[in-house]
């Protein structure tokens, strides 16, 4: 019951949050990508992506975000949020298909560093960006892909690194699509037993 309270309360803060960056967020002189990166990331992160799109991304007063964005820092976590969105939307897709077919773990991290991958590298890295390579998507594919392999390989690792032991310490709790069982893993023994 306070745990159905807990992700109440959660997702009314992403509901603000999501809602305060996107209204807000068109009146920032920021690339198309970028302003899509924000509210995407924000839409997984709440509050937490809040923060970080006003420490960061939204103009103080009107006519300085060039100087305000300039810091290094600030375009670090821009270029992260770009990355994430991209990726963490092909990694979720590809978690929501795999997760119901029970498969070993390791098919289900290939799987969601396969989509996320493509759709990070097609869309939000080549496609998005494609201006940068005079319009032409078959010279933005070639321009981005040692730039989205660097930073997936980065994202994944983070990824991996947390959600491993997390679903394997929450593997008694039910999924979306797979209610709970009482085993301790969501995915099938590697011993051969179900």
């Amino acid at each position: 019951m306070v745990l159905d309270g807990i992700m109440l309360l959660w997702f009314a803060e992403v509901a603000a949050s999501v809602g305060f960056v996107a209204i807000d967020i068109v009146h920032t002189p920021e690339s198309p990508v970028l302003k899509w990166g924000f509210v995407v990331v924000v839409l997984f992160t709440g509050p937490i992506g809040l923060v970080l799109y006003v420490l960061s991304c939204r103009e103080p007063l009107p006519g300085l975000h060039a100087d305000y964005a300039r810091a290094r820092w600030r375009q670090v976590v821009g270029s992260t949020m770009h990355c994430v969105a991209g990726d963490g939307i092909g990694i979720l897709v590809a978690a929501a298909a795999l997760t119901p077919l029970r498969l070993p773990m390791w098919v289900n991290l290939l799987g969601e560093y396969g989509l996320g991958f493509l759709f990070g590298w097609t869309i939000f890295q080549a496609l998005f960006m494609r201006d940068m390579a005079g319009g032409n998507y078959a010279l933005s594919l070639r321009m981005t892909f040692l730039p989205e392999f660097v930073s997936m390989n980065g994202l994944m690792a983070g990824m991996i690194a947390l959600s491993v032991p997390w679903r394997q310490a929450a593997g008694t709790l039910a999924t979306p699509t797979i209610p709970s069982s009482g085993s301790s893993s969501p995915y099938p023994s590697h011993s051969g037993s179900p």
